[in-house]
């Protein structure tokens, strides 16, 4: 039983509303990622750094002598610690993605099966989808790159034929990679409610990447008005905030160089607007952050009740 999406929106709207512990473990993954980005930096600068400051030392201060010995050992070890760096931090969001998805998913599963959901569910989630969360994770990454690689591999075989970058060895490798990038978009659409899938019919990882499949073909319009309003939503939003930002952080930060002269605004005013500047983005983020809770659980909802044939927005 299809239902109009307006009704969708606001029976979602119910749910958000009467289940706003689905923000809790997005805000604890969003400070521990913080965390462990700002601890693996200050690892990464304490071990740089002594070597600067005596590289530095050695040159005297300046570039013009010093110990080029010192200076490569410095390159080298940099590279190496922000390899190991990107490593470390694939490893943790690989990982954390894994733990998190699982969880949040059977939280969502559990609103719209039975309108609510506790803390409870999202470690049962974890339990029961994380090795199904990963399968999910690898081949849908794989399949969003493929296209990539593929473009990459055939603007290698330009270069190699052309032996040059030539103007159109240019223009042929950017047309490869935008084609590549359309690809990606429109895998990532088609795929859309996998996840809902594998979390609400309780699928594995292949099962449910065919029922979603399925399921947003048959719905192709909806969905993709769907798709389209959070695009715009999230554009609109991202515009709004940089250009407030930007104006006042601008504003605020010129005239702070010049707030004893004549006209300029006194130091209280280009405070303020530097504080606005921040409190704009701060606002921003939260509601996006927000909004990006009920897109998911309108996904989980729509899914749910388009299959079921049976009204779960009550809760």
């Amino acid at each position: 039983m299809k239902k109009p999406l307006d009704r969708m929106i606001v029976e979602t709207w119910v749910l958000f509303k009467s289940n706003l512990v689905l923000v809790v473990p997005a805000v604890v993954v969003t400070c521990l990622t913080i965390a462990f980005y700002l601890f693996l930096g200050m690892v990464v600068f304490l071990n740089i750094f002594p070597g600067l400051k005596k590289t530095w030392g050695s040159f005297g201060g300046s570039m013009g002598g010093g110990s080029p010995e010192l200076l490569m050992g410095l390159i080298i070890k940099s590279v190496g610690l922000l390899f190991g760096f990107m490593i470390t931090a694939a490893v943790f969001q690989t990982f954390l993605g894994m733990i998190h998805g699982a969880g949040w998913g059977g939280m969502f599963a559990n609103v719209v099966s039975r309108g609510r959901t506790d803390l409870g569910d999202y470690v049962e989630g974890i339990g029961k989808f994380s090795g199904r969360m990963f399968g999910y994770m690898m081949i849908r990454g794989g399949l969003v790159g493929l296209p990539f690689v593929v473009a990459m591999f055939f603007v290698m075989i330009f270069v190699l034929i052309a032996r040059n970058a030539t103007p159109m060895v240019i223009v042929l490798s950017v047309l490869m990679l935008a084609a590549a990038g359309v690809c990606a978009m429109v895998i990532s659409f088609l795929t859309i409610m996998w996840k809902p899938a594998m979390f609400v019919k309780d699928a594995d990882v292949m099962r449910a990447l065919g029922i979603g499949y399925r399921f947003t073909l048959s719905r192709l319009g909806p969905i993709l008005l769907i798709a389209a309003l959070w695009v715009g939503f999230v554009t609109v939003i991202s515009s709004l905030s940089g250009t407030m930002s930007s104006m006042l952080g601008a504003q605020g930060g010129g005239n702070l160089l010049w707030m004893h002269k004549p006209g300029v605004p006194s130091s209280s005013a280009v405070g303020l607007m530097i504080a606005l500047a921040g409190i704009s983005q701060i606002v921003t983020g939260i509601v996006s952050f927000f909004a990006s809770v009920y897109y998911n659980l309108f996904l989980y909802n729509y899914f749910a009740v388009e299959q079921a044939g049976s009204d779960v927005g009550g809760g």
